[in-house]
């Protein structure tokens, strides 16, 4: 008895421990969704990105002034 209590628990344990890890890597990949579906729709993202778009696809990027 005290065998299987041990392996219930060890194995409950495991479980656990592999849904909670599942749930940060869900939840890592909702918020990079989201957060390129609200880039998308913002104005301003849309404004720099078209103005550095030719650059990317040269793979020529000028230098920053800053």
């Amino acid at each position: 008895p005290g065998t299987a209590i041990l392996t219930a628990a060890i194995l409950a344990t495991a479980g656990w421990l592999y849904a909670a890890r599942r749930g940060r890597v869900l939840g890592r990949k909702q918020h990079t969704f989201n957060v390129m579906l609200h880039a998308a729709f913002n104005k301003e993202f849309r404004e720099a990105y078209n103005a550095v778009a030719p650059y990317m696809r040269e793979k020529n990027l000028p230098k920053l002034r800053i």
